[in-house]
């Protein structure tokens, strides 16, 4: 089967701001496109060819407000670039929205899929979503749109993003770990996501980081994403809330926020400053015991609680390290911040659907 990826999609607001997201995110300015007459578009081109793909590139395209649209265009913009839903994500950011592969073997690609047992495309009883065990949501959703679905978790697909076109890029053997409200990972090993049985591996949210500590699920107790979380900062703070973090959120203990607590922290407040270094041990500890287990070359960190990685940063690699020195490898790992943010999750779902077609 040989399988060759033509080009990815990402659609902006404005050329301009796609532009300097991909600035931004890859640390690349994209080279010249051009306009689209009938539908009122324009682009910008820049390479991510390899060896198994030597023409594919990724596309940043915008509708033009300057463009009058032809009297023989289409009802709709291609790319669903007249979604309404989509036109409210990208107020926020660009997002890859399309992919573009060609394979001779389409039936072989769902082969691959399946001897890996992650194209029975059922949802197995999440705890965050009560109800919703066994659903059969590939092949709903297959039926719905008429197209073929794949499926895995956010964590993997973003670790695919990353170790693809993001931090972990060039590195063989990589930990993703998103730190929101749970906390999740996708590990590669020799530049492969690793599945487990059913297709399930690296869920070290639920990794014992304190067998002393708080209760939390089906009889656990202190669990790293109980612990670590930003659902974990906010409910430590609102156990450890003062007069002015209470004020700060209005007076309402449920507005306390891990967002709040890392705000209140970079101006200085004691109790938020102490609520953040508690948090950084637990990462820190996590982080080795991850150093250990995987030997990583390096541990990709992204989600929302790293969007104050000022805040934890060096300190969870510091504490990281100086739990693993037995481990010579693990005293050259570094930790750093995931570069592709909410499009990790998109570039590594393209990624999935290019792997297993090969």
């Amino acid at each position: 089967m040989k399988t060759q990826l033509d080009h990815l999609v990402v659609v902006a607001s404005t050329l301009d701001i796609g532009v300097s997201w991909c600035e931004a995110t890859f640390g690349i300015t994209p080279g010249p496109g051009g306009e689209h007459a009938q539908f009122g578009t324009h682009n910008r081109l820049f390479k991510i060819a390899t060896p198994a793909n030597p023409l594919a590139y990724l596309e940043i395209i915008a509708v033009n407000a300057g463009a009058a649209r032809r009297p023989d265009a289409p009802a709709k913009r291609w790319f669903d670039m007249d979604d309404d839903a989509l036109r409210d994500a990208i107020a926020a950011e660009p997002r890859l929205v399309h992919f573009v592969a060609g394979t001779n073997d389409i039936q072989a690609g769902r082969a691959a899929l399946r001897a890996l047992d992650i194209e029975r495309g059922l949802i197995m009883e999440p705890w965050t979503m009560p109800g919703w065990n066994e659903v059969p949501i590939v092949e709903a959703l297959a039926a719905r749109f008429g197209r073929r679905v794949t499926l895995d978790n956010d964590a993997n697909v973003a670790a695919l993003g990353e170790h693809w076109l993001g931090a972990g890029r060039g590195y063989a053997h990589m930990v993703y770990v998103t730190v929101s409200t749970g906390i999740g990972s996708g590990v590669i090993v020799d530049n492969r996501l690793l599945h487990g049985f059913g297709g399930n591996f690296g869920e070290v949210g639920l990794m014992t980081i304190d067998m002393h500590g708080p209760p939390c699920f089906e009889g656990s107790s202190g669990a790293w994403e109980h612990l670590a979380s930003g659902t974990g900062i906010a409910r430590s703070a609102r156990e450890q809330a003062d007069p002015a973090m209470l004020a700060a959120a209005g007076g309402d203990p449920d507005a306390i926020t891990a967002a709040l607590v890392a705000r209140l922290a970079g101006e200085g407040h004691a109790v938020a400053r102490a609520i953040i270094a508690q948090e950084a041990e637990y990462l820190g500890v996590g982080l080795a015991n991850l150093m250990v287990v995987y030997a990583p070359q390096v541990i990709v960190m992204g989600g929302g609680v790293m969007k104050s990685w000022s805040l934890f940063y060096p300190a969870i690699e510091q504490i990281a390290r100086a739990r693993t020195r037995l481990m010579p490898t693990a005293q050259r790992t570094p930790v750093v911040r995931a570069r592709l943010g909410l499009a990790a999750g998109f570039i590594g779902a393209a990624r999935m659907a290019f792997l297993a077609a090969e």
